[in-house]
């Protein structure tokens, strides 16, 4: 996107949606292709939540993505038409006009739902997870848990994203249905190899976050970006007892971070 189209844009982004968020204490920040309203605040019971509106173009082509993002444990990029209307609907545009009424449009949806959909989002999923305790000493042991998983599994570091995809969902399936307690070992290794491909793939590096656990930072679109790899892999394994084969393994790229 030229620098005067992307600044035009910006301008109608901030003329519509700029309006509700700034009342609503969110800050405004761009990055390529992307319009970002941010704020920290509390939930319902007290924790400071940050949470992220995404307006996203397409790469490729002259769609528009409405996203919602929290950090309350749990929750997952969120497309807000879609959750508010609860079906799938595509916005695209090949003008000015019509991106402008995709923006007046996305302004409606958050008057509509979007703000019932983001306090929704505030507040975590479950309650049980995996501890500081168990993050550091995955942390201290990460490469004879790597070294473990892909000699038991007789896989790589260097796979596609569809082969990583089958690898933890075939791995998932014989811990179905049992507690946490006797899968935290077999989650620890599935989450150290799915944090060491993410570094593999995306030059990023393991990190130890004192309140919540162990993780993996990479730059994305000028971003850093974290992903609390125990924390995801507990919550796949968490959905996996709830849903059946087939929308699980539609969900998964969704929890790993990898849509």
């Amino acid at each position: 996107m030229k620098e005067c189209d992307f600044v035009n844009k910006s301008k109608v982004i901030k003329s519509y949606l700029g309006i509700i968020f700034f009342e609503n204490g969110f800050s405004y920040k761009s990055a390529p292709n992307m319009w970002i309203f941010e704020r920290e605040s509390p939930n319902d019971n007290g924790e400071n939540i940050k949470q992220l509106i995404y307006v996203q173009k397409n790469n490729y082509g002259n769609e528009l993505y409405f996203r919602l993002q929290t950090n309350a444990y749990g929750q997952i990029l969120t497309d807000i038409p879609n959750a508010v209307y609860s079906k799938n609907i595509n916005y695209k545009y090949n003008s000015d006009e019509e991106f402008e009424k995709i923006i007046i449009e996305f302004t409606a949806i958050m008057k509509k739902g979007g703000f019932d959909l983001l306090k929704k989002m505030c507040e975590p999923i479950v309650i049980d997870r995996p501890t500081i305790e168990q993050s550091r000493y995955m942390i201290r042991n990460i490469k004879q848990f790597v070294y473990k998983f892909i000699t038991e599994k007789s896989v790589d570091l260097f796979c596609d994203k569809s082969h990583l995809l089958n690898v933890i969902s075939t791995s998932l399936k014989p811990l179905k249905n049992k507690n946490y307690t006797e899968n935290a070992t077999s989650l620890m290794e599935l989450a150290s190899y799915y944090g060491e491909w993410m570094n593999n793939v995306h030059s990023g590096s393991w990190y130890f976050d004192e309140k919540h656990g162990i993780c993996v930072k990479y730059e994305f679109n000028k971003f850093i970006l974290t992903v609390y790899v125990l924390d995801r892999m507990f919550l796949c394994w968490q959905r996996m007892n709830n849903f059946n084969e087939k929308d699980f393994n539609e969900l998964l790229p969704k929890l790993l971070h990898l849509d």
